[in-house]
């Protein structure tokens, strides 16, 4: 009986200090490697702008959100950020916006831009999406936040962030650009000094 119980004892000491195959192939995967997001500072207000940061990681630690850039500002005594996340297609941005929204306190819908302002852990947090973008501004009250993010969505340009489908004729020697035939793209058409305008 004693060598059966000792047999026994040591067989569940093995297997303890083993660990389970499922466990030990698990503990050995590779940590994701996240791809760090291009810099997007010309889409953010250059005034007050201190700097524009850049995060592989889900931004402000929130697993639902992708990385992006963060702009930090300071006008006067108010010390505010916008961020951006591109995504791979229009629907989402809106998927992060709702799951956003679901962690606000007394979240609001604002119907004008189809986006949500409320309260994220004490900071006032107004968020927004346009094409593929993920928007938001933290730090600032409702009101102000609803003039910036105007300028901000603004800044989203329609033509950087969809298939453009451009017919034009090119003089081969001077790079003339002939704007007689328009500019087509996705069904909006573009007049010559706009399309000049997105070029420079």
């Amino acid at each position: 009986m004693r060598i059966l119980f000792v047999s026994l004892t040591a067989a569940a000491l093995l297997t303890g200090c083993g660990g389970s195959p499922a466990a030990k192939q698990e503990a050995a995967k590779p940590a994701v490697k996240r791809a760090m997001p291009a810099p997007e500072d010309m889409h953010f207000p250059a005034g007050g702008r201190v700097e524009v940061v850049q995060s592989a990681e889900p931004l402000y630690g929130k697993p639902f959100l992708d990385g992006g850039n963060i702009a930090r500002y300071k006008r006067g005594a108010k010390q505010f950020e916008l961020f951006l996340i591109k995504c791979k297609d229009e629907a989402a941005p809106a998927s992060m916006m709702f799951a956003y929204k679901k962690t606000l306190a007394d979240p609001k819908f604002i119907a004008h831009f189809g986006g949500y302002a409320g309260q994220d852990s004490g900071v006032e947090v107004f968020l927004f999406s346009k094409g593929v973008w993920m928007a938001g501004i933290r730090g600032l009250p409702q009101a102000e936040a609803d003039q910036l993010a105007r300028d901000f969505a603004s800044r989203l340009d329609y033509l950087a962030v969809r298939r453009l489908r451009v017919q034009v004729l090119v003089d081969a020697l001077d790079g003339f650009v002939d704007l007689g035939r328009g500019f087509v793209t996705d069904r909006h058409r573009v007049d010559g000094s706009e399309f000049h305008h997105e070029l420079d």
